[in-house]
């Protein structure tokens, strides 16, 4: 095994269920390598749904306008290097290398503990450092106050939208969780939030850091509408102060991450989607994206699950407009037992199922059966289906 492959070993065996909520540890470790992340502008942006859409818009408007940006977004799903990127080009392995080793060996000396999530924002903020980066995108992990991304001081803070998720950690209600990520508009620095994150513990937060709130302007039907109208806010704002080119917009606009409706063709069946909905209310968007663009198309879904998300509510809402779902585990430690979502179809009286042995017999019989019914395959639920299943389909590369 190479040295790279040992230290992402190293790096992946932190990546379980304990959750390490607190900044006192990071902060040290970036005060002792200079802080790296003052070394560039960064935007901030957190959300229930959206941050990625919304963070790679915004990215790709500074790129195009000739500035040297960053981005740093989560999780990945072919390779762990997707998190970190420069104008588009993904970290290179040597780079990780380098900067991991540097981490570990600090860490070692400090004889403290730092989460997976905190030492690749530390290997993100240290590579955007190296490299003279103009501007750094920046997503939030989990939540926002005490997200390990919250070390910065941004430029400009975005929340896209406060939906029920993560509750175990944010919070039971949709107030608890709105605190929790109102903690990144910081004194003084404009913020930008969706209609769905326009409410009091934001409002109040803002207020108390005498910081100005621009609220994006609601748009109807499919979510990534919004998602556009957010960025766009955001890129008015930035551009009184920074030269954004006008005529890059409606190209970097019109981008969207991979597996956000993202729609494939030649694959077997007339069209497959890929769509993370992965929580409540991204299923509720889902629901309205497919309603718009196929009102009268059947649709076969392949579906997994992780761990902590509500199933119970997702599936509720998949039953209403799909006819029939191929359950699937993912080889991943953070994947929700198959059974434990076929309780909950049980539950809803929906029949329609099959309990899949393998995502390899999924993809084979859900296209099968997709094309002899003319029916529109839709794979969704968890990032973590999506690689295995990407990589049976031939979309994507072993790439690490």
């Amino acid at each position: 095994m190479s040295e790279y492959q040992d230290l992402k070993k190293k790096l992946f065996s932190l990546f379980s269920n304990k959750i390490e909520c607190r900044l006192e540890n990071i902060s040290l470790v970036s005060e002792l390598l200079n802080y790296p992340d003052k070394d560039f502008k960064s935007i901030h942006i957190a959300g229930t749904n959206g941050k990625g859409s919304v963070a790679i818009k915004i990215a790709k408007a500074l790129t195009l306008s000739g500035f040297k940006t960053a981005l740093y977004t989560s999780p990945h799903i072919s390779s762990y290097r997707e998190r970190i990127s420069i104008n588009g080009r993904l970290i290179s392995k040597k780079d990780v290398l380098f900067f991991l080793d540097q981490i570990f060996k600090l860490q070692k000396k400090l004889n403290i503990y730092l989460s997976f999530f905190e030492i690749t924002t530390l290997l993100a903020f240290l590579y955007f450092s190296k490299k003279k980066v103009d501007f750094a995108v920046i997503e939030t992990g989990l939540g926002g106050r005490l997200d390990a991304t919250n070390i910065i001081t941004p430029i400009l803070s975005i929340i896209t939208s406060i939906g029920l998720d993560h509750t175990n950690i944010l919070g039971n209600s949709l107030d608890e969780i709105a605190n929790e990520k109102a903690y990144i508009i910081k004194p003084n620095i404009p913020a930008v939030i969706g209609p769905k994150a326009n409410l009091k513990p934001i409002i109040k937060r803002a207020k108390k850091c005498t910081s100005q709130l621009f609220i994006a302007k609601k748009q109807p039907s499919f979510y990534d509408f919004q998602n556009t109208e957010i960025a766009k806010k955001a890129i008015d704002i930035l551009s009184e102060k920074y030269q954004i080119k006008e005529a890059v917009l409606k190209k970097a606009l019109n981008l969207r991450p991979k597996a956000r409706f993202e729609i494939k063709k030649n694959l077997g069946p007339r069209l497959v989607i890929f769509d993370v909905a992965h929580n409540m209310d991204g299923f509720k968007e889902l629901k309205k994206a497919i309603k718009l663009f196929f009102p009268k198309d059947s649709i076969r879904v392949i579906l997994g699950f992780s761990k902590q998300k509500d199933s119970l509510s997702s599936v509720k809402i998949l039953k209403t407009f799909v006819s029939f779902i191929h359950v699937v585990e993912a080889n991943h430690f953070k994947a929700l037992s198959k059974f434990e979502v076929e309780k909950d179809l049980k539950y809803i009286n929906f029949s329609n199922y099959q309990i899949e042995d393998s995502i390899k017999k999924a993809v084979d019989n859900a296209k099968q059966l997709a094309v002899n019914n003319n029916e529109i395959l839709l794979v969704t639920g968890s990032f973590y289906i999506l690689d295995e299943i990407q990589k049976h389909l031939k979309i994507s590369k072993k790439e690490y």
